[in-house]
């Protein structure tokens, strides 16, 4: 949505951090330095940033959500809205090669 190029994207998120996100954050810099930190990939820093900041148990329960997503009614944009939530969310979970997953679709 920001627009930003892949090698924008972590600076630009990680300055939205707030709480214990951006402590976390902060430590990462102190760490590993500003420079080497700002550089890291887009997927690396999805995948440690939920590492560090998305507790196990909620992670499951977003899990949960997505297998057992099913369309009430005829309400398919709500539906098509929260898969995509849940997609971005739980993105391991979804592939077009998952076979598992497709046979739950």
């Amino acid at each position: 949505m920001s627009g930003c190029k892949d090698n924008q994207k972590v600076k630009y998120t990680a300055g939205s951090f707030v709480g214990k996100a951006l402590t976390w954050w902060n430590s990462q810099i102190h760490t590993r330095g500003q420079e080497e930190a700002v550089g890291t990939s887009w997927e690396d820093f999805k995948m440690l940033t939920m590492e560090e900041l998305c507790l196990s148990n909620e992670m499951q329960k977003l899990e949960t959500e997505l297998w057992n997503h099913a369309m009430v009614r005829a309400g398919h944009a709500a539906y098509t809205d929260r898969f995509h939530e849940l997609a971005w969310l739980v993105p391991h979970l979804v592939s077009y090669n998952n076979r598992q997953f497709s046979e739950h679709i």
